[in-house]
């Protein structure tokens, strides 16, 4: 009865805010080609779930050219929106910062 009575409330429920609302102080601080990114991210995001793509995956859905994209990426990973790793299996993984996650799970 107790555990029925905190877990059952509409305050504890998520409120699935869009993304881009959830981080739209952080959107509007970036430029034209960062913002343009982040979307393209957010949307995969909420289709999937996943919060990181590996590089040559969003290289081929989202059509950029390599030295643009590693640009606009090291400019985000400089602004703490993405991080970069490389996998030494799988390649480069890009996802969002603990804190860029955390942001969105407040939503």
């Amino acid at each position: 009865m107790f555990i029925d009575q905190q877990t059952s409330q509409d305050v504890n429920k998520r409120q699935n805010k869009e993304p881009e609302v959830c981080i739209e102080e952080v959107l509007e601080k970036l430029d034209a080609d960062e913002k343009d990114l982040v979307s393209f991210l957010l949307k995969k995001y909420k289709e999937w779930g996943a919060t990181y793509v590996y590089l040559d995956q969003l290289q081929e859905e989202y059509g950029a050219d390599s030295g643009w994209l590693f640009r606009v990426l090291r400019k985000l990973q400089t602004k703490r929106i993405l991080y970069l790793y490389h996998d030494p299996k799988l390649g480069l993984r890009i996802g969002f910062t603990q804190s860029l996650k955390d942001k969105l799970n407040e939503c």
